[in-house]
């Protein structure tokens, strides 16, 4: 297929060929203007390869937002309450009315 200077592919190659994926420029050309010839299976059962590519891509973007979520709230500390100890029973109370 030809090739779109506009779609940039941040994948690696290499990953691309070792999990044997479509290159993204393919992979869009795929769902949106499928060969005369595919098969209709893949549009029914969901295995055309341009929705293998861009699943896969999302959901390694949905794996590093996460990963990124959980490393930055680790590296936060929760704040130090500083409050006297008189404090407790009126708490205490107020938990107790709920």
């Amino acid at each position: 297929m030809e090739k779109s200077p506009n779609i940039k592919d941040h994948l690696p190659p290499a990953l691309v060929q070792k999990i044997e994926l479509e290159g993204l420029t393919d992979a869009i050309r795929l769902l949106h203007k499928p060969p005369v010839d595919a098969p209709v299976s893949w549009t029914n059962a969901g295995i055309n390869p341009g929705q293998k590519r861009l699943a896969f891509e999302e959901l390694l973007a949905h794996r590093l937002c996460m990963r990124r979520l959980r490393n930055d709230s680790k590296q936060k500390k929760a704040p130090q309450l500083n409050a006297d100890e008189s404090c407790f029973p009126s708490f205490l109370r107020h938990c107790r009315s709920l």
